[in-house]
């Protein structure tokens, strides 16, 4: 199914991108209780693949937010509601292509930030493999708003 785009086009502003990472946000609960619903062991086995990813990617700020794109992509495309799926995807794609890119000075994050981030998506991978979706939607809440949105990132 492919969903019409069309309202999220045009000359992108700094609003226009925080407002659609501030939805994207929002969906984040029923994007992991999709997920959880339907997650396979192959999806599982997945979702561990990336946060391995993730972790290597640690101290290289763009490569790490890349890379929990990516496992939040993935998350997504676990679920069968094709409406919210292509609604979300729509937004991640929006967000990514449009937000700044971290400078070198950003690029010098504390360790800790990396860390703390990796284990969020660890704790909302587990969640999404536990089968509940009432969990899933929780720990999803956590991590979307746990800090700050930084550089528009995962």
């Amino acid at each position: 199914m492919r969903v019409d785009r069309s309202f999220i086009d045009g000359m992108p502003t700094a609003e226009s991108v925080a407002d659609a990472a501030a939805v994207r946000q929002e969906l984040e609960g029923l994007i992991a209780a999709e997920a959880a619903r339907n997650c396979s062991p192959s999806d599982h086995r997945e979702l561990v693949e990336l946060l391995g990813a993730i972790e290597l990617s640690a101290g290289d700020l763009p490569a790490f937010i890349g890379e929990v794109w990516d496992l939040h992509r993935r998350i997504a495309m676990i679920g069968n509601n094709a409406i919210l799926k292509a609604t979300y995807l729509g937004l991640v794609d929006y967000v990514q292509s449009h937000r700044s890119s971290p400078s070198q000075a950003a690029d010098a994050e504390p360790l800790e930030y990396f860390a703390f981030r990796l284990e969020l998506h660890r704790e909302l991978v587990d969640a999404v493999a536990s089968g509940d979706p009432e969990f899933a939607r929780l720990v999803a809440d956590r991590h979307s708003h746990e800090l700050p949105l930084r550089l528009a990132e995962a």
